[in-house]
């Protein structure tokens, strides 16, 4: 079926029982390219059309409004347009970067506030055409949200190997996430830089395809990967915090779980693994900069930290596992039975029926996979 991928994996495995029979642990290893599937072009087009409709949907009200209305409260939407508008002025040396007139007299204090250093060029290339301020913002979100939803369909199609139609889904359903909607839409619009997410996440899968190999598009993907997550924290800094922590908790679990896998990989590969490593150290380093630039100077002025018992008090308890407030048309009589906690948030949590239609999908799916891998190695 596929005679060449075939030839290869004998190969590396041939090679790996000899190493094994002198007392070497080795795991074969197929190169991402080898791996991948190509993203049709048709598939794309299927796409657009997807997002086209997802984000009508998602973004109906400034649409229908001919853009008379925006994502985001009153108070903190304009604020949101005034530091974009505020770092237009800078790029046109109208302006100090770090120093918004928003706090004036105080200097130094762009860090108050998510600092959307990435979100510079869109914006002013809107504003360099004729866009106003809200209308700039708004629509660059909307372009945000075109780049994710590819971003997604070629990481589901290319890298995770699944069916056209799920992976259209996956798409729609990380771009238009219905907590997105609610917390971005009536307040905190800056939840949707985490638009930028999936497409680091493709930057960096494209960058190693030809791994355990050191090629330039290994250099270049690694290293633009690893700028843009360190200006992401430039950005939004909670959407780039709790991007790396979940990178690490899902490292640590790996490396938990296969630790003989991971050490053999690195004995194997240790000399591409550190000119990777090192290449995208120094990459975040150099673009971590303006972070320490913007946020350091604001730690001398702002207010104490708040307390780690104030942060366990927001902490999810067990009941919030079902808890989906008790106005949900569906489940709020659960949550009046049970006496859990109400809150805002609480609209937010994943309802029962829909955990557990994704963990049967998931064994299904998974049934699936292992057939199919399965009828691969017989092949």
């Amino acid at each position: 079926m596929f005679p060449a991928l075939s030839a290869q994996r004998k190969t590396m495995a041939d090679a790996g029982e000899g190493l094994n029979r002198a007392g070497v642990d080795v795991v074969p290893w197929v190169p991402l390219r080898d791996r991948a599937q190509p993203v049709r072009c048709s598939l794309v087009a299927v796409g657009v059309l997807a997002w086209a409709g997802g984000a009508t949907v998602f973004f109906r009200y400034p649409l229908f409004s001919s853009f008379g209305l925006i994502f985001g409260e009153r108070c903190d939407g304009r604020m949101i347009v005034y530091f974009h508008e505020h770092l237009f002025n800078a790029l046109r040396g109208k302006a100090q970067l770090v120093s918004p007139g928003f706090f004036y007299p105080v200097p130094d204090t762009l860090g108050m506030a998510p600092a959307f250093l990435l979100n510079l060029v869109p914006y002013a290339i809107l504003r360099d055409i004729g866009c106003d301020p809200f209308l700039a913002f708004q629509l660059l979100l909307v372009v945000l949200s075109l780049v994710c939803f590819v971003a997604c369909l070629v990481i589901a199609t290319r890298y995770l190997q699944v069916r056209a139609w799920i992976a259209l889904c996956a798409a729609g359903l990380v771009t238009f996430a219905n907590n997105l909607s609610i917390k971005a839409g009536v307040g905190h619009t800056n939840l949707l830089l985490l638009y930028y997410v999936p497409c680091i996440a493709a930057i960096a899968l494209w960058g190693i395809e030809d791994f355990p190999r050191i090629v330039p598009r290994t250099i270049a993907g690694v290293a633009v990967a690893a700028a843009l997550l360190a200006l992401l924290f430039s950005t939004d800094v909670y959407t780039a915090w709790m991007f790396t922590l979940t990178l690490l908790i899902a490292a640590g679990a790996v490396m938990a779980l296969r630790s003989r896998s991971v050490a053999a990989v690195m004995r194997q590969h240790w000399r591409p693994l550190t000119v990777i490593l090192a290449v995208g150290a120094i990459a975040f380093g150099v673009a971590f900069v303006p972070f320490v630039l913007i946020y350091v100077p604001v730690r001398s002025i702002a207010p104490p930290l708040r307390s780690y018992q104030e942060y366990l008090s927001f902490a999810p308890l067990p009941g919030d596992i079902v808890n989906v407030s008790s106005w949900n048309l569906l489940w709020g009589w659960l949550t009046g039975l049970m006496r859990l906690r109400q809150g805002s948030e609480t609209m937010l949590a994943v309802t029962p029926g829909m955990t557990a239609l994704f963990l049967v999908f998931a064994f299904v799916l998974r049934k699936g996979v292992l057939g199919r891998v399965d009828g691969l190695s017989q092949v």
